[in-house]
């Protein structure tokens, strides 16, 4: 008797199992991106850590926390789609950095790739510490360098960045991710005042 009841028991189960598989609710992809967005906001452990001391800061060389220390929020390492990722991608429309300024930097230069699907640029708004922004329409996939001049006794500068059509590479047959995106930043770059001349 015992057997019978726990197979009926089981039975039931698979049951009840299978029914939510046939008659779960359909959602369009479009609701899936929307209510599957992960939050990027990082909660450093290590705050202690020598910040990087090369002229150039690539977010694929730094480990967890100062990836969370220097890219607090907006961004994630990888994406599963389009050219091999090396740097941090955008996952939604507005982000911040932080590059911190060794004596005599008085220019912070980024390397951005695009990312629009469906147009052929994307356009940003880059602003550092409360400067005046800076506009630039970045190549879809293509690379586009900002430079920006900072104050000669900062110590670091504060980096927002406004994507203007984030895109969500799943709508667009570009992989399975659903956060929204835009840019990858492949590089910080401190240095003299005098690159921000030459656009880099």
């Amino acid at each position: 008797m015992l057997r019978l009841a726990m197979a009926l028991l089981l039975a039931a189960v698979q049951a009840g199992i299978l029914a939510l598989a046939l008659f779960a609710p359909r959602v369009s992809a479009e609701h899936q991106a929307l209510y599957r967005d992960r939050s990027t906001d990082c909660r450093v452990r290590d705050a202690t850590a020598p910040l990087p001391g090369t002229a150039t800061i690539r977010p694929i060389d730094l480990d967890p926390d100062m990836f969370c220390r220097l890219l607090p929020r907006g961004w994630a390492l990888e994406e599963p789609f389009g050219p091999t990722s090396r740097g941090a991608w955008s996952t939604r429309p507005d982000t911040t950095l932080r590059a911190p300024l060794r004596p005599g930097d008085r220019a912070v230069s980024l390397t951005l790739r695009g990312y629009a699907a469906t147009h052929p640029f994307q356009s940003v708004t880059v602003t550092a510490s409360g400067g005046p922004p800076v506009a630039a329409e970045i190549p879809h996939f293509g690379l586009h360098h900002v430079c920006l001049p900072v104050l000669a006794d900062a110590t670091e500068v504060a980096i927002t960045i406004h994507v203007s059509a984030p895109a969500r590479p799943v709508l667009n047959g570009d992989g399975h991710d659903p956060r929204a995106t835009g840019l990858e930043l492949l590089a910080i770059r401190r240095s003299r005042a005098t690159d921000c001349a030459a656009g880099r």
